[in-house]
C-alpha cells in the first residue's frame, strides 16, 4: 500500500550545494537500503512526499495502484505497458511523466513514473531518473544515499 511519508518528514542532509543526501533505511534483516524522499506533483498542482527505495536494478520508477488516485490521473492518458517483476511475473503499468523534487528542495524536474495495477513497493528505478545526476553515491560510512548534480 502506498503511503505518503510522515506529515513532518525529516529534511534531507545537504552536502555540497549541488548535492542532497538521505539516510539509509535499515530493513528487518539489518540490511541497509538506499532511499530518497521525493515530492511528486499531481495534475491538481498539489505536492505529496513519498519515501522511495533507490533500486538501480529496476527499470523505471514505480508506484503501487493505491497511489494512482492521489495524483488525480486518468489511466487513458498514461502509456500502458508490461514490466517483469522480481519473480518473473508480468506487471501491468500505466506510465506518466510527472514533476518531482527532492523533499526539502526547490529544484524540480520531470521523470516517468509507472503506476502498477498491483500493490508494489515504492521503487526508484534508473530510467528517466539517474541521468539527472552527475553522481549517485551509496556512502556506507555516512550510511546515506547522496545525489550530486
Amino acid at each position: 500500500m502506498a503511503t505518503a511519508a510522515s506529515s513532518s518528514p525529516s529534511p534531507p542532509n545537504t552536502a555540497p550545494a549541488s548535492s542532497v543526501a538521505f539516510a539509509y533505511r535499515i530493513d528487518a534483516n539489518g540490511i541497509p537500503q538506499g532511499r530518497a524522499q521525493l515530492d511528486i506533483q499531481g495534475t491538481d498542482g498539489q505536492w505529496t512526499t513519498f519515501d522511495f527505495e533507490v533500486d538501480t536494478g529496476d527499470y523505471v520508477p514505480i508506484m503501487p495502484q493505491s497511489a494512482f488516485g492521489i495524483f488525480k490521473l486518468d489511466a487513458s492518458q498514461g502509456i500502458p505497458s508490461t514490466l517483469e517483476g522480481v519473480d518473473g511475473q508480468p506487471i501491468n503499468v500505466y506510465t506518466f511523466k510527472l514533476p518531482v523534487r527532492f523533499h526539502g528542495t526547490t529544484n524540480q524536474f520531470s521523470i516517468p513514473i509507472a503506476f502498477s495495477t498491483l500493490e508494489t513497493p515504492l521503487l526508484l528505478g534508473w530510467y528517466g531518473f539517474l541521468q539527472h545526476f552527475k553522481q549517485i553515491t551509496f556512502d556506507n560510512v555516512q550510511k546515506a544515499t547522496i545525489f550530486t548534480v
